[in-house]
């Protein structure tokens, strides 16, 4: 498939464009999800096709306290810097899609491309990262604590509402799971990590984020330091289809 010139797009109604525009002309294209590249992608992660000048990076989101997470009287569970012990946390997951390849004429136009999230992929959670490295993991800060049956979710800690299909339970991803991976050699991964697993392909726009779901945490035991969380996806979790990089499909190291 042939990439159309600028003067080609310009001639296209804006209101049919995929694009970003100026004075100048295009920017960038944004690819419709009938024009889809088959290509294998991990999370946090930039890679190059030399020979089609091909990209692709998959980034995650995590957020506790979101402000999109309320209560039944239209208030935030908690405040991210003062979690009081009790209080109901949750932990929004978004996946961000950039992947994209570049035109090989002199404008070098960037056109990004929809995906698709793999079902049964897994996203590992490390709740509490003591230091930048994550090499230091607590799993007493946060609780998952059994829900009663039937609670709805995002009631009561202990539940789990997914945007997309999907589980989720506490411990880290299956042997096998090759993104970064904190919690293998943690001690308390039983309760320091938990982990979401795809039960069904979900499309990703191009420039897309989604949210996978929301998981509803217990803030469990005080701690004066702070703490960050960490979130990484299998290899191969999101794939594009389409073949602008190439026949075969391809595949990359994690960051």
């Amino acid at each position: 498939m042939r990439c159309p010139t600028k003067t080609e797009v310009l001639a296209v109604p804006k209101s049919q464009r995929w694009g970003t525009f100026d004075d100048l002309g295009v920017k960038a294209l944004r690819l419709p999800k009938a024009a889809m590249l088959r290509l294998g992608l991990l999370s946090a992660l930039v890679a190059g096709a030399a020979a089609d000048n091909c990209g692709g990076s998959l980034s995650a989101d995590p957020r506790y306290c979101p402000n999109s997470a309320i209560n039944e009287d239209g208030e935030k569970y908690c405040e991210n810097t003062k979690l009081l012990v009790g209080d109901t946390v949750p932990l929004r997951v978004v996946i961000a899609n950039t992947a994209n390849f570049e035109t090989d004429d002199y404008e070098a136009l960037t056109i990004y491309v929809p995906g698709m999230l793999q079902n049964g992929k897994e996203v590992q959670i490390t709740f509490a990262c003591m230091d930048d490295e994550c090499e230091k993991v607590n799993g007493e800060i946060l609780s998952y604590p059994p829900a009663p049956p039937n609670t709805p979710p995002g009631t009561l800690p202990g539940t789990y509402a997914p945007d997309v299909p999907s589980t989720f339970r506490m411990g880290k991803a299956e042997d096998g799971f090759a993104g970064v991976d904190y919690c293998l050699r943690a001690p308390d991964a039983a309760t320091a990590c938990g982990t979401l697993t795809l039960t069904a392909d979900a499309e990703i726009d191009a420039e897309e984020s989604i949210q996978l779901g929301v998981v509803y945490m217990m803030a469990h035991t005080y701690e004066a330091e702070s703490f960050s969380v960490h979130v990484s996806t299998d290899s191969g979790f999101m794939l594009t289809t389409g073949g602008y990089c190439g026949q075969t499909e391809q595949k990359y190291g994690s960051a």
